[in-house]
């Protein structure tokens, strides 16, 4: 019997080996032809599945040096109209990301 740490170990390996888009149905097939069990618990897949999309999506996510063309610093801030340059750039990185990574950094920030 594997205890928590060792199956959620081993629903990764599956998850990975299949997909992050794999079922549950799918990583207990391949669970029980590696491993020799089936045992996965609805939850716990699920829960280990959209811990590695999130991980995996904020991995592959640009930095934000790399959205803007020219990236503001104190040496290089635009004096006059400041904040329309700063404006333009944040809708550059909208852009670039979507609406709605934009809100996720706008609640991080």
């Amino acid at each position: 019997m594997l205890n928590k740490g060792e199956k959620t170990k081993c629903i990764r390996e599956a998850i990975s080996a299949l997909g992050l888009q794999a079922g549950r149905s799918d990583a207990q097939a391949w669970l029980k032809q590696k491993y020799g069990w089936d045992d996965v618990a609805e939850s716990t897949f699920y829960n280990v599945r959209r811990e590695m999309m999130l991980t995996n999506r904020f991995a592959e996510a640009p930095s934000i040096a790399s959205l803007t063309d020219s990236p503001v610093s104190a040496d290089n801030a635009p004096a006059k109209g400041g904040i329309v340059a700063l404006i333009r750039q944040l809708k550059q990185i909208v852009s670039k990301v979507g609406k709605e990574e934009a809100k996720e950094l706008i609640d991080i920030l």
